[in-house]
């Protein structure tokens, strides 16, 4: 018996090992009148699996022909849209290493930020503000353990906009928020996690 893991990657998950189990059979029946029978099974076996009525039926035909990677001699009951069979997805661009003084806030409040400075003033750059420095708070008290105030939220804000976003008294008055500390079960599992590692690098 083999793992999932030990078999070919299925090419539509969704319809399962037996599903394509069926297609491999299909392709190995001699007679082109009996293939295309047996291709309409598969086709009824693949709307029973995703649930009838989940797509419309030229598009199971469609699956068919990708599950059998285009070689399937029958008569197709419809025209094969294989417009996008051989799709192949933009590739995503890596942002590379993070280096940052402040890892804890991650690249987000840095985009959030970058965001803030180029908004004109305005009610909705405050609001936008008010949220960046509530998050900042929020992170900060989570992965330093201590508590916070504005002062040390301001410095960090004016290194991470290189000075560019002044932020008014008033918005840091509004985002006054009660945040309790990790609880002592969390700092104990950090602890025995961090004792655990220093033991192994020893």
């Amino acid at each position: 018996m083999k793992y999932n893991s030990e078999l070919e990657p299925l090419k539509l998950p969704e319809y399962g090992r037996n599903v394509q189990n069926m297609v491999n059979y299909a392709k190995t029946i001699k007679d082109k009148e009996e293939r295309t029978q047996f291709a309409h099974k598969i086709i009824k076996t693949m709307a029973a699996v995703v649930g009838n009525g989940k797509y419309e039926s030229s598009k199971y035909w469609d699956h068919l022909y990708i599950l059998a990677d285009g070689n399937l001699d029958i008569d197709w009951p419809v025209k094969i849209n294989i417009k996008y069979l051989h799709f192949v997805p933009e590739r995503i661009p890596y942002r590379g290493e993070y280096n940052s003084k402040f890892r804890f806030y991650g690249r987000i409040i840095e985009d959030m930020t970058k965001k803030a400075i180029e908004m004109p003033e305005g009610d909705e750059k405050n609001e936008l503000l008010k949220h960046l420095i509530m998050t900042m708070k929020k992170l900060y008290i989570y992965w330093n353990n201590q508590m916070v105030n504005d002062d040390i939220i301001k410095n960090h804000l004016n290194m991470l906009s290189n000075g560019l976003l002044n932020v008014s008294d008033d918005v840091f008055d509004s985002t006054h928020v009660n945040i309790k500390k990790r609880n002592t079960d969390n700092q104990k599992n950090k602890k025995f996690i961090n004792n655990k590692n220093s033991k192994r690098r020893k």
